[in-house]
């Protein structure tokens, strides 16, 4: 029997987000005055709260979202690990060799780095301070975990934004 869980938090206006990602908007579009009909048009950048990165984020001619069908982001191998990292912390392949049993079975893999609170408590450092995957962890990940198809976890990047010069590349490994 399969199991669904909700993972994504409901989008709002004054949600934290990354330094460089806008506020979502929501102007009008027709009016019942003009056009006899109320529409209004809601603009949000893809990386605005709970998102998937797919390939062409970082790779210029890679698989967009619209590119995998509904079925491809259905899991059955999940796991979830508990890595509570520091502020600004870049993740390194030693935080994740005690998982490498769990890692190599995972078809996705959910970290909690403790920080899904802070989102709404302190939400500058959930922006700005939160951990992050290294480019040599992002490796480390490809190639120890032969069937991982998606990672997600509660900080809204992959990469430690905090020193994205250094990480950003990560993207590209995983």
């Amino acid at each position: 029997m399969s199991r669904f869980i909700w993972l994504s938090f409901i989008l709002g206006f004054n949600d934290p987000r990354p330094p460089a990602i806008p506020a979502p908007s929501l102007k009008p579009l027709y009016t019942i005055k003009k056009d006899n009909a109320n529409v209004q048009a809601l603009n949000v950048a893809s990386h605005t709260g709970t998102h998937l990165d797919a390939p062409r984020h970082v790779i210029e001619e890679g698989l967009s979202i619209t590119d995998f069908s509904p079925e491809e982001l259905i899991y059955v191998k999940p796991a979830v690990i508990e890595l509570r990292l520091t502020d600004r912390q870049i993740i390194m392949p030693e935080h994740l060799y005690p998982y490498s049993d769990i890692l190599q079975e995972a078809d996705i893999v959910l970290f909690k780095f403790g920080y899904g609170s802070v989102r709404k408590s302190d939400p500058q450092r959930y922006s700005l301070s939160c951990p992050g995957f290294g480019v040599q962890s992002a490796k480390w990940l490809r190639r120890n975990s032969k069937n991982l198809r998606a990672v997600g976890m509660d900080v809204p990047s992959f990469s430690c934004i905090a020193f994205l010069d250094q990480t950003m590349a990560a993207h590209n490994e995983v």
